[in-house]
């Protein structure tokens, strides 16, 4: 780059004096030997148009650098959002979160800027591209929410479940572990990394024993025990995931159709 900046400015350098010398020769004739006016008018003239395409050329090829290296850019952001939203961590804190959303802002500041190098089929799939990640995000921080609910609907079951164990009666002893292993399995499910890769179809039919499991023992040990809560949300919850995995889905292959579209333009990444 060095190199190429130096002969860039070196052939500027020609350029000028050929203008300086046109000026000379044209204007100043008088200045000059009759001999090398004819010359010197036709070079300088000649030199002049040759600066002029060599410049051209150099900005048409600058541009084309230019726009495959922000082609580059734009397939290497939208790896980068699909390695991040592909294993979402349920326990990933609020200030994960609003740092993907910072991080998310930022890219889509620049994203107009960057559209400019991009072609209109392009440019319609980054747009699109950026407004599900946008809602992608948005749904992680949901799951978030729902997770962080649903665990405290879990602590406070079990802490119910343990004021039982004083006074419940011998023929319910073996309820209150089976609750609590259901309860633990339960939470395990639902508030675990979300694998894309993985489909939740299989959970369904898990989280559906479990919940019946649940409010079945509940009934039984009776006492005002309330499962309501935690059988009720935990089906909602897996639907938000799935809900997520399917959004995911949608999101890569919109990817996949930009990175087509990105290589046919730039080969090399």
């Amino acid at each position: 780059m060095i190199r190429i900046h130096k002969l860039t400015i070196i052939i500027d350098v020609i350029g000028v004096f050929c203008v300086a010398l046109a000026i000379i020769a044209f204007a100043y004739p008088q200045l000059l030997k009759p001999s090398w006016q004819s010359f010197l008018q036709n070079f300088s003239v000649e030199m002049i148009g040759t600066w002029i395409s060599v410049r051209l050329i150099d900005l048409f090829v600058s541009e084309r650098e230019k726009a495959n290296a922000v082609r580059i850019r734009v397939l290497r952001s939208s790896r980068f959002w699909l390695n991040q939203l592909a294993v979402f961590n349920g326990y990933v804190n609020y200030q994960d979160i609003l740092r993907l959303q910072r991080e998310y802002e930022y890219s889509a500041s620049v994203s107009g800027l960057r559209g400019k190098y991009l072609n209109k089929s392009e440019k319609d799939l980054y747009d699109i591209f950026n407004t599900m990640l946008a809602s992608a995000l948005d749904h992680a921080k949901d799951i978030l929410d729902q997770q962080e609910a649903f665990r405290t609907d879990c602590d406070v079951f079990r802490s119910e479940l343990s004021a039982l164990d004083d006074y419940s009666s011998p023929l319910h002893l073996n309820n209150i572990p089976k609750i609590r292993r259901a309860i633990d399995t339960l939470e395990i499910t639902l508030c675990r990394k979300i694998m894309v890769a993985d489909r939740t179809s299989q959970l369904n039919d898990v989280v559906t024993k479990l919940c019946d499991l649940i409010a079945q023992q509940s009934a039984e040990l009776g006492d005002g025990l309330d499962a309501s809560r935690i059988v009720g949300n935990a089906p909602h919850l897996l639907n938000t995931r799935e809900a997520y995995v399917r959004r995911f889905d949608e999101l890569q292959n919109n990817f996949r159709f930009l990175e087509i579209d990105i290589r046919e333009e730039t080969p090399e990444d």
